[in-house]
């Protein structure tokens, strides 16, 4: 089957689904681990964790910054399981949207079915549809 339907159009987005989860699901990670290991972000709410250091002029002026800041020692960790908490919450957060929201929406579902009830009552008793105009 090709997934398209004459009379409604394409049924459904076929493996395109699977790849925007797959998106999803990757964007997690990587923005997770920006966040936590290349940004200054988690620096900036925990700067325990992290220290500071300053680069030569010349370093600077390659790298974009007069500084760099790496993971303070014995905190590896500590970050790390910031990382997998965030992480773990997220991936709920994600899971939870997508059991709880409806893949159709409840006004499409009903014309939906609407449309069915009606292409089913012409098909075999076309006396019982009442109100519905040959071209529905």
């Amino acid at each position: 089957s090709s997934g398209i339907n004459a009379e409604y159009g394409v049924t459904s987005i076929g493996v395109w689904s699977i790849l925007i989860k797959g998106t999803v699901l990757l964007s997690v990670f990587t923005n997770l681990y920006i966040f936590c290991f290349t940004s200054e972000q988690l620096m900036t709410y925990a700067p325990s964790l992290f220290t500071v250091t300053p680069l030569a002029v010349e370093e600077a002026a390659k790298a974009g910054s007069d500084h760099v800041h790496d993971i303070a020692a014995g905190a590896g960790m500590t970050v790390a399981g910031i990382m997998a908490v965030l992480e773990h919450g997220l991936l709920v957060a994600v899971a939870a949207v997508w059991i709880l929201l409806p893949d159709t929406p409840g006004e499409v579902a009903d014309e939906l079915a609407r449309r069915e009830y009606v292409k089913f009552l012409r098909e075999h008793d076309k006396t019982r549809v009442v109100g519905v105009s040959s071209t529905t």
